[in-house]
């Protein structure tokens, strides 16, 4: 996507070409029809985008260091989300995934910026480039996707979901190669099942740590109480 304003122009223009009236619509053949589908879901994701970062921004302006003269403060709101949430109409998952999508470009765009502003300078070496490259997030490809109009706000939600976050167990380098092999996927797949995928990977990727968890949560479930001889029970 090289232009966001233009893309999201010709598309909308490309759907008020379908006109708006239910019998305009039901005249279609079949074929325009699901042409006409394929033309309001490139509007949508496009417009799904702005949303994105305008949730950044307004999530970016609302920080908790800011306290009461955050944005979504100073509206009387607890959060940017619950902001947007009463602004929208939507639901308040809808309002998290925006907020975190955005916030993840948001946050990728600027990491990026600092690599290419250290590759153009003349006064950073090697070891220093390197520092800001270790600092792009893991996840830097789902908001390059978003941006590029190849991945939807929700696929890119369901991802983000779906892996979920760096631990002992899971490194960055272990989420990003599920990454890479998750994204040649998805153009087939919908929301829904990006995260089952994702979530499956995430999965076998921590198949350790279920173990554990399982184990204690069998632990928990039958924990045994024994009488010492001395009466006191352990």
């Amino acid at each position: 996507m090289t232009n966001l304003a233009e893309d999201l122009r010709q598309a909308a223009d490309a759907v008020a070409l379908l006109r708006s009236s239910r019998a305009d619509l039901a005249a279609l053949p079949d074929a325009g029809a699901l042409a006409g589908q394929k033309r309001i879901a490139c509007a949508r994701r496009l417009l799904d985008t702005y949303a994105a970062l305008m949730a950044a921004t307004i999530a970016d302006r609302s920080r908790p260091e800011l306290g009461h003269s955050g944005l979504a403060a100073q509206q009387g709101y607890l959060s940017p989300e619950a902001l947007i949430q009463n602004w929208t109409g939507s639901s308040k998952g809808d309002a998290y995934k925006l907020v975190a999508v955005g916030t993840m470009m948001a946050d990728t765009e600027a990491a990026e910026k600092l690599v290419k502003e250290a590759l153009s300078s003349p006064d950073t070496d090697a070891a220093e480039v390197a520092e800001f490259v270790a600092k792009v997030p893991w996840h830097a490809p789902i908001a390059r996707a978003v941006t590029a109009g190849t991945l939807s706000v929700d696929a890119a939600e369901s991802i983000r979901a779906g892996l979920g976050q760096i631990d002992a167990a899971v490194t960055a380098e272990k989420l990003g190669a599920a990454l890479e092999s998750l994204l040649a996927e998805v153009s087939t797949l919908n929301a829904d099942d990006v995260f089952k995928r994702a979530r499956r990977m995430r999965d076998h990727l921590d198949e350790a740590g279920i173990a554990a968890r399982e184990k204690q949560a069998h632990d928990d479930r039958y924990l045994k109480v024994y009488r010492l001889s001395t009466g006191t029970c352990a």
